[in-house]
């Protein structure tokens, strides 16, 4: 199964809410509960040491996390990497503020995580639709769905052009949600070209606004003629929840 991931920090500005660039690092562990504390915890003490976003997304279902970095731009995410390691970098004063919580020997071993992977992406404002009327605050909950590009003639510039056509039309419409848009720059799933991140407060919450969404589109036939030339597939989607 492909795998895509995604990322944000609950605050009250869509600026930081939305980094333009994410660099995400995809874990595995045995005790996921156990896990899923220790890397919240290493998160609050990172962002304090870096003064940039770190942040956690836990998939809902198995025993998966993301340890997520948000940045305004790509000098910003070489400037904190550059200033990890040694003895003065942040990595190692992150770590021993952290080992005042958890000072057994090899903590983080006990769990036994696993690293996946690494990737990085980039924020597509003109593909995302934010609607002025919702409390992005309230909303822990993530949709993430991962979108294969069908081959064909610029097949490329033709799906970015009826995404931008679907925004247009559902402000037409004033739908209310927020579904964000960003690219693998480096790493991510092979063959896939977007993730689309669907947001609301609850899972519950989001299917029931979703229906109300999709009954407004099938009464609209501007929805309807792009249906019907249907550029892209859906490989996989994710449930998520931030928490951090």
């Amino acid at each position: 199964m492909k795998k895509f991931i995604f990322l944000f920090l609950i605050t009250f500005t869509v600026s930081a809410q939305f980094p333009q660039i994410v660099d995400v690092e995809e874990w595995t562990s045995e005790n996921p509960k156990m896990f899923l504390e220790m890397v919240s915890d290493w998160a609050e003490l990172e962002a304090e040491e870096t003064g940039y976003q770190t942040f956690v997304l836990q998939v809902m279902q198995g025993n998966k996390l993301y340890l997520c970095r948000g940045y305004d731009n790509m000098k910003d995410l070489v400037k904190n990497m550059n200033k990890r390691w040694g003895e003065n970098g942040w990595q190692d004063k992150t770590f021993k503020k952290w080992k005042t919580k958890y000072p057994e020997d090899n903590a983080f071993g006990k769990v036994k995580p696993n690293k996946v992977m690494s990737s990085i992406y980039s924020y597509w404002p003109d593909l995302s639709y934010i609607s002025e009327n919702v409390d992005i605050s309230k909303m822990k909950y993530r949709r993430h769905i991962v979108v294969d590009i069908h081959q064909g003639d610029d097949s490329w510039n033709k799906f970015t052009e009826q995404i931008k056509k679907g925004v247009a039309n559902d402000k037409k419409l004033k739908n209310n949600y927020v579904r964000l848009a960003y690219q693998p720059i480096y790493g991510g799933s092979e063959g896939s070209e977007f993730l689309f991140i669907a947001m609301d407060e609850t899972r519950a919450k989001y299917f029931e606004n979703l229906e109300k969404r999709t009954s407004k589109r099938n009464n609209d036939n501007d929805w309807k003629k792009m249906q019907n030339n249907n550029l892209a597939s859906f490989v996989e989607e994710e449930n998520i929840m931030i928490q951090n």
